[in-house]
């Protein structure tokens, strides 16, 4: 898939295109280990296919700051909530109702990945059918797959 983006693979063991090096950096909160040793771990297995990837741990306000104003390449945490029991809460943190643009405050850490457009539109009017129904509805197993399904399937 990088390759057939234009990316070629150079001697050093990453990939370039127009002099530029495909690169990434992942941002985690200094104080939470458990995040920095994810980045780490992510950040091995993206140099392994020639992603000339890093992570810097931040501290906590400036981790938060950034995350909440869009000022970051990728980010590790946990905000995604994972809900058990109540999968429309964490599927209503990526609607497009808290949609911001980058350097204006995302609400309460909902969609700070800023995804929107289209298909932002139609997992966001999914996740809203589910909104509605009681907890335990029998509609909302099928409908939490195909929001789950949509998600992971589409490109943001």
């Amino acid at each position: 898939m990088i390759e057939a983006n234009g990316w070629v693979l150079k001697k050093d063991g990453f990939y370039q295109k127009d002099d530029q090096e495909l690169s990434l950096n992942i941002q985690t909160h200094e104080a939470f280990i458990e995040k920095r040793r994810i980045a780490e771990v992510i950040v091995e297995q993206l140099r392994e296919v020639g992603i000339n990837a890093t992570t810097r741990a931040l501290a906590g306000f400036t981790w938060t700051d950034n995350k909440a104003f869009g000022k970051f390449e990728a980010v590790i945490d946990w905000d995604a909530c994972g809900s058990i029991n109540e999968p429309w809460f964490t599927l209503n943190r990526y609607t497009n109702q808290f949609w911001r643009p980058i350097d204006e405050r995302a609400p309460s850490n909902n969609n700070f990945v800023r995804w929107q457009g289209e298909k932002a539109d139609q997992y966001s009017e999914l996740v809203a059918r589910i909104g509605v129904l009681p907890l335990g509805d029998a509609e909302i197993l099928p409908l939490v797959v195909e929001t789950i399904n949509y998600f992971v399937t589409n490109k943001w």
